[in-house]
């Protein structure tokens, strides 16, 4: 059975886009680790269905909205399909653009 404390302790989160975001963790060292499931919603411990990323120790999700504040945390899960306790969460505010700002005046 998979034993997780925190697999999201040393999550490294890097915004690539508005809308995208990259997640990393440290991988469970638990010999029977099947996978992991990433959990997100926009209230804190209250997530949709999981996404289920496979045995991989980063992943880069997408359809984010831009100026809402989103929730995540991870759980591993072993061959039996026995699933951890949710990791510590990660809260991450995507960022506003402003369109106007994205241009620079061009000087002739």
């Amino acid at each position: 059975m998979v034993r997780i404390i925190c697999i999201l302790g040393l999550l490294v989160c890097t915004q690539v886009d508005a809308k995208e975001i990259t997640l990393a963790w440290d991988a469970n060292t638990e010999p029977d680790l099947a996978g992991y499931n990433i959990y997100y919603g926009t209230t804190s411990r209250n997530y949709e269905k999981p996404i289920n990323v496979g045995d991989v120790t980063e992943v880069t999700l997408t359809g984010f909205d831009a100026g809402v504040t989103y929730y995540f945390a991870a759980t591993a899960y072993d061959d039996d399909d026995n699933e951890s306790a949710y990791s510590e969460e990660l809260v991450y505010v995507f960022p506003k653009v402003d369109s106007v700002d994205n241009f620079r005046k061009i000087e002739k």
